[in-house]
């Protein structure tokens, strides 16, 4: 029997052997895949926090740059807000003038804009009357006459004639100046 005996125990052993080479080698393929999956999640996650800051960085310039522009609207709001209250005022003022120096102004604008024959319109201030201009050079020499009815519009005045009406209102005025004198106006303003 123990011819038996001893090839039972060489398959065992050869068994034995056989299932320890098994384990280890599995073993080995295991220890390879978890570190090959380590890595891989490794690298996973590197890729992933670049590209999430990526994209926050992204997301804050692009927030900054609303922001900004934000920023910039509110600023150029708030200066045209200013650049329109200096023109009210200054239509305001025109308007407060004492009566003397109101009459000229409205004969200065008068004589450098009238055509012979033009009617004036006064406005509806009721500040200028008819008489005030009947003494004028202006009024004689251009031939000018002042109309019964007044404007629809308060300070200065508007010369009317079939040709062509030139409105010399103060309104008129102030917005031909806002146009020609903003960006000067802004510049002193604002610097």
């Amino acid at each position: 029997m123990e011819g038996k005996e001893a090839i039972i125990k060489k398959i065992i052993e050869d068994a034995n052997l056989k299932a320890t080479a098994i384990i280890d080698n599995a073993e080995s393929q295991r220890t390879a895949l978890v570190d090959e999956a380590k890595a891989w999640a490794n690298e996973y996650e590197r890729v992933q926090l670049e590209e999430m800051n990526k994209d926050a960085n992204d997301i804050v310039s692009r927030r900054i740059t609303v922001a900004d522009l934000d920023v910039r609207k509110i600023l150029l709001s708030a200066k045209r807000s200013v650049l329109d209250l200096v023109f009210v005022k200054a239509y305001e003022k025109l308007c407060k003038l004492p009566k003397n120096e109101y009459l000229a102004f409205t004969l200065k604008m008068i004589t450098a804009y009238a055509d012979d024959g033009d009617v004036i319109l006064l406005s509806s201030d009721n500040v200028l009357s008819a008489k005030d201009f009947e003494s004028e050079q202006v009024f004689k020499s251009k031939k000018l006459s002042v109309a019964k009815e007044k404007g629809d519009f308060i300070g200065g005045v508007k010369l009317i004639n079939p040709v062509c009406d030139k409105d010399l209102s103060f309104s008129a005025v102030i917005s031909g100046i806002k146009e020609d004198y903003s960006l000067k106006t802004a510049e002193k303003i604002f610097g």
